[in-house]
C-alpha cells in the first residue's frame, strides 16, 4: 500500500462474489459491501470504519 493511502479507511463496493471477500480483506481494506446494495449494510460499515 502507498505511503498516501496509509492513513485512509478504505470501503470496498464491488460485485464480486462472497468467496472473494477474503482475498479483499487481506489487501487490507477496512470494509466489504457486495452487491446489490442494502443501506443498512453501508451505514453499519460506514459506522463500524469511523469508530
Amino acid at each position: 500500500m502507498t505511503k498516501q493511502l496509509e492513513d485512509k479507511d478504505i470501503l470496498l463496493v464491488t460485485g464480486i462474489a462472497e468467496d472473494d471477500a477474503q482475498k479483499a480483506l487481506d489487501i487490507k481494506i477496512d470494509g466489504f459491501i457486495q452487491k446489490p446494495i442494502d443501506c443498512d449494510a453501508v451505514i453499519a460499515q460506514v459506522r463500524a470504519i469511523l469508530d
